[in-house]
């Protein structure tokens, strides 16, 4: 049941509408009918522009009509719409985001682009969710394709790619202000300004404050995963410079997120040491891009970047990273039956690590380089029915050496509205920082336990990896995506994955640990977890997704996913153990149903209601969520909006920390009011 306080917001915004997401379209229906849908330009699968509806590959857009109408306020929020994606919060601060598996709040398989600069963080091999904090009014669309893009975007896209594309600055001329606030947020304030560059150019700038409250841990207790953020964008856009386009992206940032740390500490009360501790992500990037269209299917593209990453945790860690990096592609047609892409890039990080009594580096300062190169070839078989795309890419890394990354995929298109497609490829993964030459002390363990056989209490440090290897993924899929009657797309595809090479750990032995003088007896032992590179899994699912328009004003839509996650033995049960609730921390199902309905002019609403079926290391149960964002237009460019989350429950825990001793943070109801004024 909903409780009183919501009550009187639900009728309200039920009365007249939702949150702040300025209608771009100018009547009531959608920006795009489901037929448009299939024709609108995807970049990602093979890094040209091709209709959505031939890409050979699980591939999911989210527009910008759709994010206006979501009433979410951050990446991951809107990533859970997204079908075939794990997104689970650990607060409000954290989120564990992932395809197709292997989830955690540091995915390592998951390779996240914004307008083609990578911004996966190579210290962990994850993404900072909380340090981007892009505006999501900014965003054209977001490219979500389930499964490998390594022979297209490299190593660490194992299991997807996630593209977020911003939009052309011409498209946000004049001057816009969003504002929400409510029980999570106190206050979340967006504010664009958009002109003219001249007689061929525009400009963009954009500022986003954020300051969100904490919410309660299991348990009841006050939590600690406030988050305050504040970014400042720029995007500028002009034609006639070589006689291409110059796009210019910038940005500067810094997000303050809080976390309750549960370290270990044998001196402490209990063996831990309750740590209160704020996260501070800080950065800023420039990114330039040239691109000139020679003929239809003919085109150059140049991209340098130029990005510095920073995060401090007092105590805990402290990190400073550059990085460099550019890019260069050709778009020909070769003959009459290929189009091909070449390229390559090089990339160069120079990174720092302050020692910590958590976090200590073999070495303070590392820089590595790396160079690729990739071919991606679109053979037409039979002309506009069967097609062959073949692709290839070599990197080369300090680390671990040459990697090769192959793919092919076919695509059948009996008519312009159905494509069957298979596809067999492989991608690899590039150990990190921490796996490299770190080591790290965070786990308290018990004695007698799975990874503590001894009497005593055990401090456990992980050992960096003696030989570093990449990981390698072979994946096989099979597809289809469709238009089975008016106004009905159905898209569906089903995989397997087989890893090799996967990061785990083993128990080397310990040393007698004293909090005081030294003894015959010691006070607790010190463990040691070298990471190694040798266990095994393989993946298989099936992704299903379908939407109906019935009306211009009406839309519905359905989602299934099914994931199967095995393992191999190693022959080593600490190895084993560690590598199973790491593995299994996925849900084998989840079902989403939406819809969106223009009820009245200027007024709509949209329902989410998902079930996320229990983790499959049984840490966390299964759970149903509901939310509710409702609108009103109140003139061409205002609009007034409520957002109402989690109906369904007074609280719920959707995913446990993993890399770090936390405490776990769970969901609960709120509503965020907010208003969009455009001048």
């Amino acid at each position: 049941m909903i409780s009183g306080w919501l009550g009187m917001p639900l009728a309200a915004a039920l009365a007249v509408g939702g949150f702040c997401g300025v209608v771009r379209a100018g009547d009531d229906a959608f920006d795009l009918s489901l037929s448009e849908l299939l024709d609108q330009e995807v970049t990602t699968v093979s890094r040209k522009s091709e209709r959505l509806g031939d890409a050979p590959s699980a591939i999911y857009v989210l527009t910008a009509d759709e994010l206006s109408r979501l009433g979410v306020t951050s990446l991951p929020e809107a990533l859970r719409h997204v079908p075939g994606v794990q997104v689970a919060a650990l607060g409000r601060n954290r989120w564990a985001v992932s395809i197709r598996g292997f989830n955690g709040r540091f995915a390592n398989r998951l390779q996240v682009l914004v307008d083609g600069r990578s911004v996966y963080s190579p210290l962990f091999s994850g993404t900072f969710w909380e340090a981007l904090d892009i505006p999501l009014g900014d965003i054209e669309r977001i490219e979500v394709v389930r499964g490998p893009g390594g022979a297209q975007w490299g190593a660490n896209a194992v299991n997807g790619v996630i593209n977020i594309i911003t939009r052309h600055s011409r498209a946000t001329r004049g001057t816009e202000l969003r504002a929400a606030t409510g029980k999570v947020s106190r206050s979340l304030v967006d504010l664009r300004h958009g002109g003219d560059w001249g007689e061929r150019g525009s400009y963009r700038i954009t500022l986003r404050s954020r300051d969100d409250r904490a919410g309660d841990e299991v348990g009841g207790e006050a939590g600690n995963d406030s988050w305050r953020s504040t970014r400042l964008g720029l995007r500028a856009d002009r034609d006639g410079i070589g006689g291409g386009s110059l796009t210019v992206v910038a940005d500067a940032y810094r997000a303050d997120s809080g976390d309750h740390w549960l370290l270990p500490d044998p001196s402490a009360s209990g063996f831990v040491n309750d740590l209160r501790a704020v996260q501070r992500n800080e950065g800023a990037s420039m990114s330039l891009r040239w691109s000139r269209q020679l003929a239809a299917r003919e085109s150059v593209d140049v991209q340098a970047d130029l990005a510095y990453d920073g995060l401090d945790m007092p105590g805990v860690i402290v990190s400073r990273r550059t990085t460099a990096s550019t890019e260069a592609q050709y778009r020909f047609a070769a003959a009459s039956r290929h189009d091909i892409v070449l390229g390559g890039g090089l990339r160069h990080t120079y990174d720092r690590l302050d020692d910590t009594p958590v976090f200590s580096a073999i070495r303070a300062d590392v820089a590595t380089t790396e160079v690729s190169a990739f071919i991606n070839d679109e053979i037409s078989l039979i002309a506009e029915r069967l097609s062959l795309v073949a692709g290839l890419k070599y990197e080369h890394h300090e680390w671990t050496g040459d990697a090769w990354q192959p793919s092919l995929r076919l695509a059948w298109r009996p008519s312009s509205r159905h494509t069957v497609w298979l596809a067999a490829s492989r991608a690899v993964r590039t150990p990190a920082r921490v796996e490299r030459d770190i080591d790290f002390t965070l786990y308290g363990l018990p004695p007698f336990t799975g990874a503590n056989p001894t009497a005593f209490y055990g401090l456990g440090t992980v050992t960096h990896a003696p030989d570093l290897r990449a990981e390698v993924a072979n994946a096989y899929e099979l597809g289809y995506r469709g238009q089975l009657g008016p106004g009905l797309l159905f898209d569906a595809a089903a995989f397997s994955q087989h890893y090799r090479r996967m990061r785990s750990v083993s128990y080397a032995g310990f040393l007698p640990g004293f909090v005081g003088a030294p003894g015959l007896v010691p006070d607790y032992l010190k463990l040691f977890y070298p990471v190694d590179f040798v266990s095994s899994a393989m993946t298989s699912g099936l992704e299903l997704s379908l939407e109906w328009q019935p009306t211009p004003r009406v839309r519905l839509s359905a989602d299934y996913t099914r994931l199967h996650v095995g393992l191999r033995s190693s022959g080593d049960a600490v190895r084993d153990q560690g590598f199973e609730l790491y593995a299994m921390g996925v849900p084998r199902e989840q079902f989403g149903l939406r819809s969106s309905f223009k009820v009245a002019d200027g007024r709509y609403v949209n329902f989410d209601w998902r079930h996320v079926g229990a983790l499959a290391n049984g840490l966390v149960p299964a759970y149903e969520a509901l939310d509710v964002h409702l609108a009103w237009r109140l003139s061409k460019r205002t609009e007034l909006g409520v957002t109402l989350r989690n109906l369904l429950d007074d609280h719920h825990l959707e995913f446990v920390p993993d890399y770090v001793p936390s405490a776990g943070m769970e969901l609960g109801r709120s509503v965020l009011i907010g208003l969009s004024m455009g001048f």
